[in-house]
């Protein structure tokens, strides 16, 4: 098995991270069109910061 560089550490990084981004976030699509409630409007694009705090 090859040794992983960091830049391929980065790239299976940001592509694992993309794709469960893009998980949450469809599921949270799903949620909000099933219960429309103000409560998880508001809250929704807070899910685009959480890997920051």
């Amino acid at each position: 098995m090859p040794q992983l560089n960091k830049t391929n550490l980065v790239l299976m990084f940001v592509c694992t991270w993309i794709s469960l981004h893009f998980i949450m976030t469809a599921t949270k699509k799903i949620n909000l069109s099933t219960t429309p409630t103000p409560d998880t409007t508001m809250h929704n694009p807070l899910s685009w910061y959480w890997p920051y705090t």
